[in-house]
């Protein structure tokens, strides 16, 4: 992800100080859904990415929190509180979308859900789902980085071995003129902060 600052401001508007557009959804596409023939080939035109990554503008997501437990342990005849040193398992990761005009983020999300259960191009051993190489399959890296008012990052959390479990529905509706919204509940194994912006003094 070192060079994802240039790769954000090429896309984005150079000077976007409005409230919209602020914050940046990146993701290389995981083995199951890279150089397909089918249904992947025909969506390349709407994104505007190579054909192994995609990146969109989020509307909401919720940054996890983090927690390590601790446990009680008897200590000269009384108890003291200890650290496991142990994280516990993340909660999930929802990513609110604004789907765009051509369905674009809908249709790659909604493929990669699927992908994971197909047992033809699935990636995955049903025999054994902890293994890596199955998890690697339909698994990859997703970044949410936050923009400043002139659009550098400012911030970037990357989730890894990250795949959706959820795709909420979404409202048609013609009698209204709002956007269509989609929210995707992710699941990944962890989460690493990097500061991209100014040292803070």
């Amino acid at each position: 992800m070192a060079n994802r600052s240039a790769d954000i401001n090429v896309i984005q508007s150079p000077l976007n100080k409005a409230v919209v557009d602020r914050y940046y959804f990146i993701m290389k596409l995981p083995d199951c859904m890279q150089n397909r023939k089918n249904r992947w080939v025909q969506l390349q035109h709407l994104n505007g990415f190579d054909k192994n990554t995609v990146g969109w503008t989020i509307q909401t997501s919720n940054i996890p929190g983090d927690n390590i437990k601790s446990f009680d342990t008897g200590y000269g005849g009384a108890s003291i509180t200890v650290s496991s040193h142990t994280k516990s398992a993340y909660s999930p990761l929802k990513i609110k979308f604004r789907i765009d005009n051509r369905y674009a983020n809908y249709l790659v999300l909604k493929e990669w859900l699927d992908m994971i259960q197909d047992d033809q191009e699935g990636y995955y051993d049903a025999n054994d789902l902890t293994e890596y190489q199955s998890l690697k399959g339909y698994a990859t890296d997703v970044s949410i980085a936050s923009l400043d008012e002139f659009n550098n990052p400012i911030i970037m959390w990357r989730y890894t071995h990250c795949f959706p479990t959820d795709i909420d529905e979404i409202n048609l509706d013609y009698t209204k003129s709002n956007d269509i919204d989609m929210t995707v509940t992710f699941k990944f194994s962890q989460k690493i902060m990097t500061y991209l912006g100014e040292p803070i003094k």
